[in-house]
């Protein structure tokens, strides 16, 4: 056998030591760069975690990431070259194409004849010339149904109130009948389409098929229907004179939330004008409301922005429940009624920020008519920003004889038929559109 000589020996080790070291090193980098590869993936996806520390590089590539989200994909689960024949995963569809919003006969008959009945006063009277329909509207916007759909009660429940209603007698109470007491509560789905109206979006992550959402329909003074009527809907023993109305007056069962959302959906974002605190606020809180209701439809938001002019930040975000503090971004500013006036114009904060396949959110009352007016002006002048929202909660303040309390911001020149018109052009350009309180 032929023997190695010292010399030979020696240098055969130092060229292993130093082939050991490389391929340590190359091991220990891939391995770096497909964690990167799995953070980016997941970042691009919306599931990291804000408090993720990664590379200067992963950072940089994490919006190449979602252009490549689907070629990483395909790759991770074995399909090979991401350019072979099969078609790649479309990681930017949108689940929610608008096609068509269609009043519901309800509406359509208040569509017609709000204006004449808000000049006779007559509003009231003809919620009680509707009672079929009204009954129909107050049974399915309930949460709790203790007996089933055979029973006489539900309870409405919006987070801050609790009202019992019999459908049989349309009696309201603000504490349980004999024998019934809460329970679980439900996502409020009504599929009605003699009451509710209707919109049908197509899902484009599914080849465009179709399916429809209920949204309440726009009556009455858009509040809850029977608010301010008084005693036509209550009985003696259940309220004092010309208060049967006000268990409702601040009620916001009326306000039907999107179904859970469809698989492909982006981020959740929730922007918030005029919020107040979060467990605070003129007529009721808003962020507790929307985070609440919202969640028992599947909707957990991933992002909540709010701006209000007078709360001072260490005030906010003592309010915040825990669960929330690391997705809330509060703003004292009053916000712009247009852009390039001073101030965060909420309408480019939300083209900054979402993207077309993400749900989108945005509560307006801010308690200034012209400022609001502008931004709803604005976003039904633009294509752009329409395509980005899914719904807008407003309250609209113009001449209303159901509200001889608002001052202030008041559009003198504008009645509730008007307002009807604006909420009905936005939800026929695709955004479920509610009044507010």
């Amino acid at each position: 056998m032929k023997t190695s000589s010292p010399l030979a020996l020696g240098f055969g080790i130092v060229m292993g030591c130093a082939l050991f070291n490389f391929w340590r090193f190359y091991g220990l980098e891939l391995a770096k760069e497909e964690e990167n590869e799995r953070v980016v993936v997941e970042m691009a996806s919306g599931l990291a975690p804000p408090s993720w520390d990664l590379d200067m590089k992963t950072e940089a590539h994490a919006g190449q990431a979602s252009t490549n989200l689907a070629g990483l994909l395909k790759l991770s689960e074995g399909g090979g070259d991401a350019g072979a024949t099969s078609p790649p995963v479309e990681s930017s569809c949108n689940p929610r194409v608008f096609v068509s919003y269609t009043s519901s006969p309800w509406e359509s008959l208040w569509l017609s004849n709000i204006r004449e009945w808000q000049a006779k006063k007559y509003v009231c009277d003809a919620l009680f010339d509707q009672l079929e329909d009204l009954f129909k509207f107050q049974w399915q916007t309930c949460s709790w149904y203790p007996d089933g759909d055979d029973g006489e009660w539900c309870m409405k429940d919006d987070s801050l109130h609790q009202l019992w209603w019999n459908k049989k007698e349309g009696r309201t109470l603000t504490f349980p009948p004999p024998g019934k007491s809460p329970g679980p509560l439900s996502p409020v789905i009504p599929e009605d389409p003699s009451i509710f109206s209707r919109f049908v979006f197509k899902d484009a992550c599914k080849g465009g098929e179709e399916y429809t959402e209920y949204i309440e329909p726009l009556t009455s003074h858009l509040r809850h229907p029977t608010s301010g009527c008084g005693t036509k809907f209550c009985l003696p023993e259940d309220c004092k004179p010309n208060q049967g109305g006000g268990k409702y007056f601040y009620d916001r069962s009326w306000v039907v939330p999107p179904p859970r959302l469809r698989e492909g959906v982006g981020k959740k974002l929730y922007y918030d004008a005029g919020a107040s605190t979060w467990d605070g606020g003129q007529g009721g809180n808003s962020l507790g409301y929307f985070t609440t209701v919202w969640a028992r439809h599947g909707v957990e938001f991933d992002r909540i922005e709010a701006w209000e002019g007078t709360t001072p930040p260490p005030k906010f975000y003592d309010s915040v429940p825990a669960a929330f503090k690391d997705r809330v971004f509060y703003h004292q500013e009053l916000i712009a009624s247009t852009q390039g006036e001073a101030g965060p114009f909420v309408p480019d904060v939300i083209e900054e920020q979402a993207e077309e396949r993400d749900y989108v959110l945005w509560k307006l009352d801010i308690d200034s008519g012209p400022v609001e007016q502008g931004n709803i002006d604005f976003l039904l002048s633009s294509p752009e920003h329409l395509r980005l929202i899914d719904e807008v909660v407003w309250e609209h303040h113009v001449k209303n004889y159901f509200m001889p309390h608002w001052d202030g911001g008041i559009d003198e020149t504008k009645e509730i038929g008007d307002s009807y018109e604006l909420f009905l052009r936005m939800r026929q350009a695709g955004i479920r559109a509610h009044s507010w309180i």
